[in-house]
């Protein structure tokens, strides 16, 4: 998968975000987003991290559509590690799904948080 599809199916996974909104965050137009998918290009480097922050993923998943090293996960908890295990049991379209809810799902914490007055770290 090219980093143009894994941006779009992303967006597609996850009905709280649209080409249109990525396009709009960057400032471009939304025939630029869908000519990454379309015609197999890749976004500009200088867009790496902007993406990331629309669609709620790091630069390394983007990039390589793989998590982060596993030197971190000695540092997770049992049910931190048992969670990872059964997350890896899954094929990468299917993590792809997991991760835009989980995005979705603290976007809306966030949400709440912040019509109620918390500051939740981002």
């Amino acid at each position: 998968m090219t980093i143009g599809e894994r941006v779009h199916f992303l967006i597609n996974a996850n009905k709280n975000l649209s080409a249109s909104g990525l396009a709009r965050h960057l400032k471009t137009k939304s025939s630029t987003i869908s000519g990454w998918k379309e015609k197999n290009r890749n976004p500009s480097s200088d867009l790496i991290i902007p993406i990331c922050e629309y669609l709620g993923c790091s630069a390394y998943f983007l990039l390589t559509g793989k998590e982060q090293s596993p030197a971190r996960v000695q540092s997770l908890t049992e049910e931190e590690q048992q969670i990872l295990s059964y997350y890896q049991e899954f094929d990468e379209d299917d993590r792809t799904i997991i991760k835009a809810k989980m995005i979705e799902l603290l976007r809306e914490q966030r949400k709440r948080a912040t019509e109620f007055g918390i500051d939740i770290a981002t």
